[in-house]
């Protein structure tokens, strides 16, 4: 970036904010639940089988493993219900436009890092704390962590040129800064 630094505001639209959450939460844990799930689910399925070929014996061992086969699954439905009530409170949150991340944000970049800024909220990330930059059709994402992203619409940038430069000046400061530390 120059000295002068940049600054856009905006607000995102409940499109541009899903598609940036679905693209997200695909890059997060729950790969390793849906591992988890898939993992118990062939284990329920070898162990059915086997109490199929030597009958329903009930031993201590095999009582502690349906014990634990039962405490995985509760722990996976548990994190399948806790994703699906924060889905259905964040939709909830969402019907009144101004409010959590649809609110009207204000983005100022500058040579030492970002300031990112909705009406309630106001952050700092240097450059170091960025992992990575990502375009996608309708947005550009700053990822500070595996799962959390900034999302800038596409649109505020007026074109393809400018938001090009933006994301090729955003990954250069970004690498500048990480080899720096």
């Amino acid at each position: 970036m120059s000295e002068a630094g940049l600054k856009l505001g905006y607000k995102l639209n409940r499109d541009d904010y899903w598609s940036a959450q679905v693209r997200i939460l695909r890059q997060g844990p729950w790969r390793a639940v849906m591992i988890a799930l898939g993992l118990w689910m062939i284990s329920i399925l070898v162990g059915s089988f086997y109490v199929m070929q030597t009958g329903p014996k009930w031993t201590l061992v095999g009582s502690v493993y349906a014990a634990l086969y039962g405490a995985l699954g509760l722990t996976l439905l548990a994190a399948g219900v806790m994703r699906w009530v924060g889905r259905f409170k964040l939709n909830r949150a969402l019907r009144h436009s101004d409010a959590g991340p649809l609110a009207p944000t204000t983005l100022d970049v500058g040579a030492e890092g970002i300031s990112w800024a909705d009406g309630t909220t106001q952050t700092r990330y240097a450059w170091s704390a960025i992992e990575r930059v990502e375009v996608t059709g309708r947005l550009v994402l700053l990822y500070s962590s595996p799962v959390q992203a900034i999302m800038i619409p596409r649109r505020v940038f007026g074109g393809d040129e400018a938001m090009l430069a933006f994301v090729a000046s955003a990954r250069e400061n970004i690498s500048a800064a990480q080899r720096g530390r």
